[in-house]
Parts: C-alpha cells; sequence; structure tokens
C-alpha cells in the first residue's frame, strides 16, 4: 500500500533514496572491513611475539592442532574436581580450549607479558569459564595441588625443569609432554597421541 504523505510534506527523490541506501552500503562494508584489519593485525602481533618468544625462551611458541586436544581430553576424562596446569601458555590456544572442553579448572601460567595480556582480553569475553591466568614463571608457581600438567617445552627446557616436576608434583599425577618426550624415572610413559607430531603422556609413579 503507497505510503500517504503529511500535508506539506515532499516525496523523496529517487536519487536521495539511491544515495541514502549507498551509504547504508559503504558503512556495512567499512565495519566489516574494519574487523578484518583488527583480527589480521592481532593475527601479525602473536606471530611477531612468538617469534621473538622463540629467541629469547626454551619454550616453543606454537599451536597445537585441535584435532590432538579433542583426542586428549576424551582419553583423560576429565572431572571438575581436577586441577589442570598449562605451563607456557601463551595466547592461551590450548588454556581455553581445555576450559571449554573440560569441567576442570585451568590454570595458565605464561610468563611472557605480552603473551599474557593477550589471554587477558581474550578471558573478557569468557568470563563464565573456569580458568585463571598467572603472569609468573613456572619456578614461581607450586604445583603440588596440580592432577594434570601440560607443557610444550624443549628438551633443554624440561631438562632445567626436571627437579621441579619429580619433587613437586605429587603421586599419579598426569604429565603431557607436546612434540618431545619427557624423560624421567619418576614418570612412566602411559599413552601417546600421534599426528604429525607425538604427544606424550605419562603418569607420576612416585
Amino acid at each position: 500500500m503507497p505510503r500517504r504523505l503529511m500535508a506539506g510534506q515532499r516525496p523523496l527523490k529517487p536519487s536521495i533514496l539511491v544515495r541514502s541506501q549507498a551509504g547504508h552500503q559503504f558503512m556495512f562494508l567499512t565495519i566489516i572491513q574494519l574487523i578484518f584489519i583488527i583480527l589480521f593485525t592481532r593475527q601479525i602481533i602473536v606471530v611477531l611475539i612468538a617469534w621473538w618468544t622463540g629467541t629469547q625462551s626454551d619454550v616453543p611458541f606454537q599451536s597445537t592442532k585441535k584435532s590432538v586436544l579433542k583426542k586428549l581430553v576424551k582419553y583423560l576424562d576429565i572431572n571438575s574436581n581436577q586441577k589442570i596446569y598449562d605451563l607456557g601458555s601463551g595466547s592461551g590456544q590450548v588454556t581455553f580450549f581445555l576450559a571449554k572442553n573440560s569441567p576442570a579448572e585451568i590454570i595458565g601460567v605464561e610468563k611472557n607479558q605480552p603473551l599474557y595480556l593477550i589471554s587477558k582480553f581474550k578471558k573478557m569475553f569468557h568470563s563464565q569459564l573456569k580458568l585463571k591466568l598467572i603472569n609468573q614463571d613456572l619456578f614461581n608457581i607450586n604445583l603440588s595441588n596440580a592432577d594434570i600438567i601440560y607443557t610444550y617445552f624443549s628438551p633443554r627446557a624440561y631438562k632445567k625443569a626436571l627437579l621441579k616436576f619429580e619433587q613437586e608434583l605429587k603421586k599419579n599425577t598426569i604429565f603431557i609432554a607436546w612434540r618431545y618426550p619427557f624423560n624421567s624415572s619418576k614418570f612412566k610413559l602411559v599413552h601417546q597421541i600421534k599426528d604429525r607430531h607425538i604427544m606424550y603422556i605419562y603418569q607420576k609413579q612416585r
């Protein structure tokens, strides 16, 4: 039904309507472009921080495939009373995956402040998760209450932390080492998840 005009009201010219529609389309495209630029810039920053971290640390900064993490969660059969520590949690990829896909309390420990701040920013949008983020060196963290430890360390980093893990972790703690094996007489290899790299799953014996 045609819209009735009020007294004295003049109909909009077709050219005005076209300009109005074009303006809305331009605004929509601009918003999409800004979102893309923000996401792209964030990814570049993460990559640069990853490169810098790799040159300064014994802990690699690389992502773990979600398909591998899904297999891990299925194998572990995690319950709500457990505490999982992600040591060297970086920007939070594994930390947030575990928090979203398991009922346990997740603690991400990252000493690199830029990476820690990225994960803190992400946490602002996931306040409902049982997730705690700590900006500390792992050697300043007491791990005696850990039920599960997730790590992605270099062989040299495992050697440096060996004594801490052997002395501090309680019996039956599950210790996960992605890509590089963790060699200790106090830990028994109980499972492996094979992909491009191997995920080694150990259990502390004594």
